[in-house]
């Protein structure tokens, strides 16, 4: 396989998928991003226990660094070196402590933003939902038709993935105007309200959807237009019904 190196964030996944077989990644090679100078962040997976020797040397763009894992994984040597413009390195609040030391410490060790955390991109307001950089969507408007909810927001240099839409029954976009909304594959859950008395006239709720608050689209008079993904596991349209179904209940949700 191939690794992008062109991207200025790189959030490396574990585990990964091959021929069937689930790996998890615990090792940044030897010179894996050498000279990689598009490079603004990266995201290391708790998995990760060791870094090889020039891993990112020649990253002039690297700025923040985030660690997933509350352990610091050992290091070769000058991994980084020639990163002139790395400044912070985010980890776990439980963490702190343990990478106040060499290499670490040459840089500001700062805590991930921990669970309720609060903030903005792009005019949306988002909220932070557990500890492995995911977080919920939680308002905001653009002025189109269409609301388009992204898959991942960057905040702070941290790459933080949209599972949830709403959060605490915020109403999100409660009376909104939009007519439609693309959700995208990283969604998991939608929380109560979130649409009450919106504007929508179409939705499609993708198949990483397992979670639906009954009242997620109440009073949403004007919505006539339901698909849900055939690969959802957990809902369905079936025969084209324009409705929300819990699939195992047979309870509609919406319709």
């Amino acid at each position: 396989g191939t690794v992008d190196k062109t991207l200025d964030i790189v959030q490396i996944p574990s585990p990964v998928e091959y021929n069937a077989q689930v790996f998890h990644v615990t090792t940044i090679g030897n010179r894996s991003f050498e000279g990689d100078t598009d490079l603004t962040a990266i995201v290391l997976p708790a998995s990760v226990t060791s870094i090889g020797n020039s891993a990112f040397t020649g990253c002039s763009s690297l700025e923040v660094f985030t660690m997933i894992g509350t352990t610091p994984p050992t290091t070769g040597t000058d991994i980084y070196d020639g990163c002139d413009n790395l400044s912070t390195i985010y980890v776990p609040a439980i963490a702190k402590a343990a990478y106040d030391v060499a290499p670490w410490d040459a840089y500001t060790i700062a805590e991930m933003p921990q669970k309720g955390t609060v903030f903005e991109v792009d005019g949306f307001s988002f909220e932070v939902v557990g500890d492995v950089l995911e977080c919920s969507i939680i308002g905001g408007t653009v002025d189109t038709s269409t609301l388009t909810i992204p898959s991942m927001v960057k905040y702070n240099g941290m790459i933080f993935k949209v599972t949830s839409i709403g959060s605490s029954y915020t109403r999100a976009f409660a009376y909104s105007k939009y007519t439609s909304v693309v959700i995208p594959n990283t969604v998991k859950h939608i929380d109560g309200f979130v649409f009450q008395y919106s504007a929508l006239s179409s939705l499609t709720i993708p198949s990483s959807v397992v979670d639906i608050n009954p009242f997620a689209f109440c009073d949403c008079v004007e919505l006539v237009s339901i698909t849900v993904d055939p690969a959802n596991k957990i809902y369905d349209s079936r025969e084209d019904c324009n409705a929300i179904i819990e699939t195992n209940t047979n309870t509609l949700f919406k319709g």
